[in-house]
């Protein structure tokens, strides 16, 4: 008697777990530690510099749609960037003037000529290369394609966008003084009007989802993020070009803008979740 009433509730438990897995929604939450980079639009005056090391959270809900089919949703909060090297100096002179370890942005801008307030303390920065360094508010729109449920686990395919709204801008900046024989700090500068403030990627992914109990899923895979929009304003609000028309020394204050500026933002990410 004892045996079959255990046969009996362990049938009824095992019969309301597969029901719970049922459920049209679910919610949890998922960390991306990931390498990012930029890939500049033009190959002559730019050079990917290499990866950077980022890192990614937030919160994923998911509504089913069909049999096998989900969209994915949700805010994350993503710590991306790259590294650039800027070909075209030391011949061209690209740089921005520095003042008190901070970068002086554009006091009037008339088309290609810009005006900029400096002082007797300012210096003028020939950049070489930058680390980027931003923040986004990421809204995830992405199509899920699941498999059945194959023992413990289901298999699935992804493709859909990311909408990063950027909430910072830093900048790690190696380059030449050439108004002194100082060597400024140029780590930590704030680039924060640099930066576009929507960054829009594609998204490919594939992973697979572990049943740990009834409705818990631990969530892993693999994405990669195709860049659509430019990381970067493409008309730099402190960059200019000091050998078009004018020298760093000039005292007019009136410099050659420069925008040419276009970095597509990548990055490979590894997906670790839970789903509820």
């Amino acid at each position: 008697m004892k045996k079959l009433l255990l046969v009996v509730f362990a049938g009824m438990f095992i019969g309301n777990t597969y029901a719970q897995d049922d459920k049209s929604f679910h919610a949890g939450f998922r960390i991306n530690p990931a390498l990012s980079w930029l890939r500049p639009d033009d190959a002559k005056a730019f050079e990917n510099n290499g990866m950077k090391g980022s890192f990614g959270l937030g919160l994923m809900t998911e509504f089913k749609l069909a049999e096998k089919f989900w969209l994915s949703t949700g805010i994350g909060f993503d710590f991306d960037g790259g590294n650039i090297k800027y070909l075209e100096n030391p011949s061209d002179s690209i740089g921005y003037f520095l003042d008190d370890n901070k970068i002086v942005t554009y006091d009037s801008d008339n088309g290609d000529v810009t005006s900029i307030d400096t002082t007797q303390t300012s210096e003028y920065i020939r950049l070489e290369s930058r680390k980027f360094r931003a923040n986004y508010v990421t809204i995830p729109l992405i199509f899920k394609m699941k498999t059945k449920e194959i023992g413990m686990m289901k298999y699935f395919f992804q493709f859909g966008t990311n909408i990063g709204i950027k909430t910072k801008g830093r900048a790690d900046d190696t380059g030449v003084s050439l108004s002194s024989t100082n060597t400024p700090n140029l780590d930590d500068l704030n680039i924060d009007s640099e930066m576009a403030l929507i960054r829009s990627q594609i998204n490919f992914g594939a992973g697979v989802e572990y049943n740990v109990s009834g409705t818990t899923w631990l969530v892993g895979g693999l994405d990669f993020n195709w860049g659509v929009t430019n990381a970067v304003n493409k008309r730099s609000e402190h960059l200019i070009d000091a050998s078009a028309s004018f020298s760093p020394s000039n005292t007019s204050g009136k410099y050659k803008s420069y925008d040419e500026q276009k970095f597509l933002p990548y990055n490979i990410s590894l997906r670790i979740g839970v789903l509820f």
